[in-house]
């Protein structure tokens, strides 16, 4: 799960371990938005071949879906990789 803190641009991910990562002021007004959403990957099927996005806390609203996050070497990013790498592949 994600969880932002906008006074001082920070981001929490919850995951077997907590991480509280500190972003510049253009990755939190790239991601401050996902409030309250569970990060996730989808995994190509018989493959470590993944992408990373995000989805509604709540599944039960109308728009609710997975959002794909573009691949790059944003803060964000590069740690949900590194839990991926270690923890899951």
């Amino acid at each position: 799960m994600l969880t932002f803190a906008p006074v001082i641009n920070e981001c929490d991910l919850y995951s077997t371990e907590d991480f509280t990562i500190q972003l510049t002021e253009e990755e939190f007004e790239k991601y401050g938005h996902l409030k309250d959403k569970y990060f996730g990957m989808l995994f190509k099927k018989n493959s470590e071949d993944y992408v990373i996005g995000c989805c509604d806390i709540c599944g039960c609203k109308i728009d609710s879906c997975f959002r794909e996050f573009e691949d790059c070497d944003d803060t964000l990013v590069k740690k949900i990789k590194e839990i991926i790498n270690t923890k899951i592949i």
